[in-house]
């Protein structure tokens, strides 16, 4: 051969790989910034979204907490206020009967009365 031996040729083909790996590998970096920001902003708005539902649902459920609180105080008025008409009316051997209405048709509260 004319002074041109096989190994400058191995070499030049291996530098080509190793310049094309490195291409790839940084494109490939370049390209999954693009990617991972794009899921992070997909994250970030699925968790606003359902950060605002919660916030709806804790902000109902107070409401719901506060309006049980309410028939709570309320009940209390009206067993203070039967409790102390029975006490009136025990030396006088008086019936006091109680009505409730409701859309519950549980009976068992009135067998262990």
């Amino acid at each position: 051969m004319n002074g041109v031996s096989i190994k400058y040729f191995v070499i030049t083909i291996a530098s080509i790989f190793v310049a094309l790996g490195v291409g790839i590998l940084i494109g490939f970096s370049v390209n999954s910034e693009k990617f991972v920001q794009k899921q992070f902003q997909q994250q970030l708005s699925f968790i606003d979204k359902n950060l605002v539902e919660l916030k709806k649902e804790n902000d109902r459920l107070l409401k719901e907490i506060d309006e049980y609180k309410t028939q709570i105080n309320q009940l209390g008025k009206i067993n203070n206020t039967l409790v102390n008409a029975y006490l009136k009316t025990c030396k006088s051997n008086a019936v006091v009967s109680l009505i409730l209405t409701s859309t519950d048709y549980s009976y068992n509260d009135l067998i262990d009365f």
